[in-house]
């Protein structure tokens, strides 16, 4: 399997194996049905797409390579610093797939510049609280990234192991 399927020729396979993880995820969370999925952003190192029901819009963030640690961290930092993170109401830490609430308009949409800088310079303080707080989960985090990292590994393999096994 291509570490970006979403650029490949494999890409609609993929974009209706993730529809149907966002549609059985929203159901299952009581969101309701999807009303559209579409795309906002593909790159190699990730995609984006907006999820729309009838009550609200969501994003499903599925990571490419440089991001798969991505889930595992934002679970462990909103433990801790919830309004610091992304609002992630779904996880799928084998394909590093995440089901985000929106929150509206991006700011350089919605403020002036001057505003702007004023919005940063009040959450960088609370940022850099997080980062320093976070220096002493290092090791924790190292750890949680390996045993997810075998984890999938071990998943991702799955056929592959079960047919050396049988043989």
């Amino acid at each position: 399997m291509s570490l970006t399927p979403w650029l490949t020729e494999a890409r609609e396979s993929w974009l209706d194996e993730a529809t149907l993880w966002v549609t059985e995820t929203i159901a299952s969370l009581g969101l309701g049905p999807a009303t559209g999925i579409t795309s906002v952003r593909e790159m190699p190192w990730g995609v984006v797409l907006r999820v729309m029901t009838a009550d609200r819009d969501l994003f499903f963030k599925a990571e490419g390579l440089g991001g798969w640690h991505e889930p595992v961290l934002l679970r462990d930092l909103a433990a801790t610093w919830p309004k610091l993170v992304a609002d992630v109401i779904a996880f799928d830490d084998v394909r590093s797939w995440m089901l985000m609430v929106d929150h509206g308009r991006p700011m350089w949409d919605v403020l002036e510049p001057a505003e702007q800088l004023s919005v940063f310079e009040g959450i960088l303080p609370l940022y850099a609280q997080m980062q320093q707080a976070s220096t002493n989960s290092i090791q924790r985090l190292i750890e949680l990234l390996g045993q997810w990292q075998q984890r999938r590994e071990l998943l991702s393999r799955g056929d592959e192991l079960i047919d050396a096994i049988v043989v």
